[in-house]
């Protein structure tokens, strides 16, 4: 008897998106609040169309 098995993600995925969530990070720090905002609002921006991708995906 056979057993199926699940696919897995590339190992490479997880640290591709991690690198992306911390990679604007040092410079909301550093930088004045206008800059801190408009990374804040980029950052929501780009949840926000990701997660209306994923529920269309399904």
């Amino acid at each position: 008897m056979r057993r199926l098995i699940t696919p897995r993600p590339p190992f490479c995925f997880g640290r591709h998106t991690f690198f992306h969530a911390t990679s604007g990070l040092f410079l909301a720090f550093t930088s004045d609040p206008r800059h801190r905002q408009f990374l804040l609002a980029l950052s929501m921006f780009s949840i926000t169309v990701t997660g209306i991708f994923k529920v269309h995906m399904v």
